[in-house]
């Protein structure tokens, strides 16, 4: 591709406006964009206006699946495994601290399993992933909800939607009644969440179900 790339300007001149890629008819270069991996599309938002607008509009992702390059994806929330950083110091280290670093509550993320390429890859939160959250995804959004607060180790009722096509998180509203250990699914664009444990550890008998749509819940 033509044109040069500076930071925070994107492609010089106003062929990017013109042109999807320049020199190219718009059609082809649609089905070339529409063939980069899903996870190098915050790049292509980056590169000019016109990129970012084509690459967050439904009618792209339409487009994906029409000509069957759409990628199928499985997120799972895990603890994340710290990197060893060498055998040991750590173990001194823990018995000077009375091995108060061992009592620390995990950190859980986000990661995503690429099943059409074979390959995973982290999803970046805005902030810290409750312990033992529910993730389902609905369309292109995956929601994130319940499980423990961090701080209080208590159940929450927070919920956390993710636009896959604009990488942007918002609050969601949330749930009637804060869970940890309950079931959790999709269907036909809502979420159902049933049963689970209160801040009490006590059985929780409810069900709720969530419309990412209408930001709600029944």
């Amino acid at each position: 591709m033509r044109g040069r790339v500076k930071r925070g300007r994107g492609i010089e001149g106003e062929e990017c406006h013109k042109d999807l890629i320049p020199r190219l008819p718009d059609d082809i270069a649609l089905d070339c964009l529409a063939r980069v991996p899903l996870r190098f599309h915050p790049s292509l938002r980056l590169v000019c206006p016109r990129w970012r607008d084509l690459v967050t509009a439904p009618s792209f992702h339409r487009h994906r699946e029409r000509i069957g390059v759409a990628e199928d994806l499985i997120f799972l929330v895990q603890a994340v495994v710290p990197v060893d950083k060498g055998s040991g110091s750590d173990e001194g280290e823990e018995e000077r601290k009375g091995g108060a670093a061992a009592c620390r509550p995990p950190v859980y993320g986000l990661s995503a399993y690429n099943a059409t390429l074979g390959s995973w890859h982290r999803v970046v939160t805005p902030e810290q992933v409750p312990l033992f959250a529910q993730v389902a995804a609905v369309g292109r959004e995956v929601v994130l909800l319940g499980g423990w607060d961090r701080a209080s180790l208590e159940p929450t009722a927070e919920v956390r939607v993710l636009d896959l096509a604009t990488g942007g998180w918002r609050r969601g509203a949330a749930m009637k009644a804060a869970r940890s250990f309950f079931a959790c699914a999709a269907v036909e664009g809502r979420v159902y969440v049933a049963g689970g444990h209160d801040g009490q550890k006590n059985a929780l008998r409810s069900a709720e179900s969530y419309d990412p749509a209408a930001d709600a819940w029944s």
